[in-house]
């Protein structure tokens, strides 16, 4: 699999490696490619690390499909060094591309290289979902902010603006939470993301990061055992544009302004006849793990 990694030429400068890091589909299967339709923009992810070099550097992509390459530009942000594109050819289910981005050392001359496999697909849910999921990972990877631990230097990274954040820049990515973190790194883990992923993954680095903020965040609570009702059937989290809807918890809940409710499982069956009871600390050691030095109380 040394496609994905970068490459360098025979003469590079002398630093740490220099390491092309295009987003994997699938970081357990590298050679998965990541899904096409025909005439829909695609983001196509990738980061850089540098390996500590001072030197000027610039990035291109070859789209793969006889498109001219994108003129070099100046790599700014190693965490981002992504480009789009439109697929307008191809037969679905046969026609496969790879994307080449070559990052250029301009300072000591030298060229490092990382694939981007793409396979065109169907216009179909699956193909649909495969797209959003990819834009959407990349989103949270480019809104979270990165720095260290002022405690312990260990890098860690979120989408919270608490104690010890940095800049967190997606308007829909970032919240003063720190709940919010544990709910965007859970989008990485459950595709697969994970903080011991491969090092060429750069969800990787994102997941560990996130995590390590996460713990900050915990820690054991006293509490008492509580049982309250719930419905999991009317229990709608929001609606779409984000408010509260009118009758929360009722069967005559609803939204206006033409928002359509969420509900968290509006065809449960786990409650066969609500209000049912849920108990926390249901073994009673009355203990719970507690998100603390947060902007909002639990």
């Amino acid at each position: 699999m040394l496609w994905f990694l970068g490459l360098a030429s025979a003469c590079g400068p002398a630093f740490g490696a220099v390491t092309v890091k295009p987003v994997p589909f699938d970081p357990a299967h590298l050679t998965t490619p990541h899904t096409a339709i025909l005439g829909v923009n695609l983001i196509l992810g990738a980061t850089v690390d540098l390996g500590g070099s001072a030197d000027s550097f610039t990035f291109s992509w070859n789209f793969g499909d006889g498109s001219a390459p994108t003129a070099p530009a100046a790599v700014t942000n190693p965490f981002n060094i992504s480009a789009s594109h439109v697929y307008s050819t191809g037969t679905a289910g046969v026609t496969t591309w790879t994307a080449v981005v070559t990052v250029t050392d301009v300072t000591n001359p030298a060229t490092f290289t990382g694939n981007y496999l793409i396979a065109l697909q169907a216009n179909n849910l699956q193909s649909r979902v495969n797209i959003a999921i990819d834009n959407g990972l990349w989103y949270l990877h480019t809104a979270m902010w990165r720095n260290n631990d002022a405690a312990t230097g260990t890098p860690w990274g979120g989408w919270d603006s608490n104690s010890g954040a940095g800049v967190c820049t997606g308007t829909f990515a970032c919240r003063p939470a720190a709940a919010l973190d544990a709910t965007n790194v859970q989008a990485m883990l459950v595709s697969g993301h994970l903080e011991t992923g491969p090092s060429v993954d750069p969800y990787t680095d994102d997941v560990k990061r996130a995590i390590q903020r996460l713990f900050f965040f915990m820690e054991a609570y006293p509490v008492r055992s509580r049982t309250v009702a719930y419905n999991p059937a009317l229990g709608a989290t929001r609606c779409s544009n984000g408010n509260l809807p009118t009758g929360y918890l009722t069967n005559a809940q609803s939204c206006s302004g033409g928002a359509t409710l969420i509900n968290e499982n509006a065809g449960a069956t786990s409650c066969t006849a609500p209000p049912c009871a849920i108990t926390f600390d249901g073994n009673g050691n009355g203990q719970m793990v507690f998100q603390v030095n947060d902007s909002y109380t639990l």
